[in-house]
């Protein structure tokens, strides 16, 4: 379970790093413009050229920590916005999987997207429509479409409420989620876990945000999940 909360989280707000690799001849969505952009590790003394960097996304920071496994470069898709992401291995059980070989691209307007949304997107947004859409975000295994995500804003202050109605909602669209899936993380962030056709889902729900991850049954591998969702595998 521990390993699928840390994979909504990368995708949803995470950094994507990538290997620095001439290999990778082509994105997903098969174009080769990529641009190399240098990550930048530790406390970092920012200029004035440093930040137009920054700015021109030609160098972003990676933060104060660092191991000699972490890439110096990512790869970005000028034509489409793919990222290249690289995520730790201790998160696969599959040997066979390459873990520089997913991809990853947000962005607020569901029309930057070459790939529509699944129905189960369009479901949730039914069923949050008080909220306004703050990203959308898609990952890809070499070019298979693997897992999407969705954070929505919404106005009530009581996140409590929120996650009732969710768990009413998503019950009634025949979503199955288990009471001992629902972690309440602190007095302002409610978590649970779900299974919807065939496929995991997550929501984490706080006082102003909803966040959805929807995870294909196309995801390469597999991850420590509760017996329940045996059958989302």
């Amino acid at each position: 379970m521990k390993r699928f909360y840390l994979l909504i989280f990368l995708l949803l707000s995470a950094t994507c790093f990538a290997d620095d690799s001439d290999s990778i001849a082509v994105c997903p969505n098969g174009h080769t413009t990529f641009k190399k952009i240098r990550i930048i590790y530790g406390h970092v003394s920012m200029s004035e050229e440093l930040e137009r960097k920054i700015e021109q996304g030609d160098v972003e920071l990676g933060g104060c920590f660092y191991s000699e496994d972490f890439p110096d470069y990512r790869l970005y898709c000028k034509t489409c916005n793919l990222q290249q992401m690289h995520f730790s291995s201790s998160l696969f059980t599959q040997e066979s999987i390459n873990n520089s070989d997913f991809w990853w691209q947000k962005s607020e307007n569901l029309k930057d997207f070459i790939h529509k949304f699944t129905p189960f997107i369009e479901l949730m947004k039914s069923g949050f429509n008080y909220s306004e859409i703050e990203e959308y975000s898609q990952m890809f295994y070499n070019t298979t479409f693997v897992v999407e995500g969705l954070i929505m804003n919404h106005s009530h202050i009581d996140h409590k409420y929120v996650t009732q109605q969710a768990l009413q909602y998503c019950k009634s669209k025949g979503i199955i989620i288990k009471e001992s899936s629902i972690i309440e993380e602190s007095q302002n962030k409610t978590g649970f876990t779900g299974c919807y056709k065939g496929n995991l889902i997550a929501i984490i729900i706080s006082n102003n945000t909803v966040s959805i991850s929807h995870m294909l049954n196309s995801y390469p591998g597999s991850l420590d999940l509760p017996p329940y969702m045996d059958n989302c595998q």
